[in-house]
């Protein structure tokens, strides 16, 4: 993992009262706190988009679910729940038993393979009334020869 990105953070999805928060782990000490997304937005700052590619496939192959995606960042800042960034943001999706990649899709139908992609900003929470990974348009337009991304 690079030093320069000690920050991991996924959809906690276990059992528990954890269920559907944030998991936020420190890799050099590897401490963990979960924050409910309903309470906030999240503003992740330098970070890429992670995936264990050959647990994805088998997932979407059928079986079972386990941790095989996160995003790696080097800084975070909590914002208020109602924050709605200044610029339009495109939904990332992540679900390895729909695709086992990490992808956003176009005004067309097309969907992009992200797994990888570096981003100055992510924001994790609830926009539009949905939750979910977001970027900011022009940086996804910078990475990929498309017309446009479906905004929020």
């Amino acid at each position: 993992m690079s030093n320069d990105r000690p920050m991991k953070i996924r959809y906690h999805l276990q059992n528990g009262i954890h269920k559907n928060h944030w998991q936020i782990k420190n890799i050099f000490n590897n401490s963990i706190i979960y924050l409910d997304p309903k309470d906030q937005v999240i503003r992740l700052s330098d970070s890429v988009l992670k995936n264990k590619r050959s647990t994805a496939d088998k997932i979407y192959c059928g079986k079972t679910k386990t941790v095989c995606s996160w995003v790696q960042f080097k800084d975070s800042k909590k914002l208020k729940k109602n924050y709605r960034p200044t610029k339009p943001v495109v939904k990332i999706n992540y679900n390895p038993k729909k695709m086992p990649y990490w992808n956003a899709c176009d005004d067309r139908g097309r969907c992009y393979d992200l797994d990888g992609c570096c981003f100055s900003y992510l924001y994790l929470g609830v926009l539009q009334g949905e939750l979910g990974v977001y970027a900011l348009k022009n940086e996804l337009l910078s990475k990929f020869n498309t017309l446009n991304f479906v905004c929020f």
